[in-house]
């Protein structure tokens, strides 16, 4: 009878040992999941407000050298 009610509580603790492992191992995987979506995320924005950054100067590089054109050719004229 001993023996019986060992073997019963081994394999119940056994089962709630891997179900916590499971679940802990669940958590760690979308934990990490959702970390690796906010970095992709972060960098998405990085790039995008880089490239905004980027085209915001050259409109400005354009203004700049059509007016300075602009200016030139009517000094010239």
């Amino acid at each position: 009878m001993n023996k019986i009610t060992n073997v019963i509580m081994l394999t119940i603790y056994n089962l709630i040992g891997t179900k916590v492992l499971i679940n802990f191992f669940i958590i760690f995987f979308f934990f990490s999941l959702i970390i690796i979506i906010i970095i992709i995320i972060i960098i998405i924005i990085i790039s995008i407000s880089i490239s905004i950054s980027i085209s915001i100067s050259g409109i400005i590089i354009i203004i700049i050298v059509v007016v300075v054109v602009v200016v030139n050719y009517n000094l010239y004229n």
